[in-house]
């Protein structure tokens, strides 16, 4: 870190490298410098990297097991309610949805407290004409 803490920039007029010299520079002591912090992953985890943003232990970016998921930065073997399966990843669902089945507010399987199951994966705050609440907070 001292290296990159005391760089100093290339001015306009160097000769040798001009205004890319001091990028080259840090991008190879950064490169040097992530070889050297490279993280151990979690043992669930096939695939990681560190973590750039506490800059503390690492990031799970794939699971080792097939039929595990996502989660974060660890892996389940199933994602929670308020989230879907998507590419190996457990996402979360829209705002609107309790639970779901995948993106977007038509895609909601059951409704907060006080909205309800409209047919098409909606929720909302009361059924639409021709339809009435089963007493399960669907509209049917």
């Amino acid at each position: 870190l001292d290296r990159i803490s005391n760089l100093t920039p290339c001015s306009e007029e160097d000769d040798e490298g001009g205004p890319h010299h001091l990028h080259n520079i840090i991008f190879i002591t950064t490169t040097r410098l992530y070889l050297h912090l490279k993280p151990e992953c979690s043992s669930d985890c096939q695939r990681c990297t560190a973590d750039l943003q506490t800059g503390v232990g690492s990031v799970c970016l794939w699971c080792k097991v097939a039929t595990t998921w996502l989660l974060g930065d660890h892996c389940v073997s199933r994602c929670p309610s308020d989230h879907y399966a998507w590419h190996g990843a457990c996402i979360k669902c829209h705002p609107s949805c309790e639970s779901c089945s995948g993106a977007g507010p038509l895609s909601c399987s059951s409704c907060p407290p006080n909205s309800l199951l409209l047919p098409s994966g909606l929720c909302a705050a009361k059924c639409p004409i021709g339809y009435y609440d089963n007493g399960h907070r669907i509209c049917r």
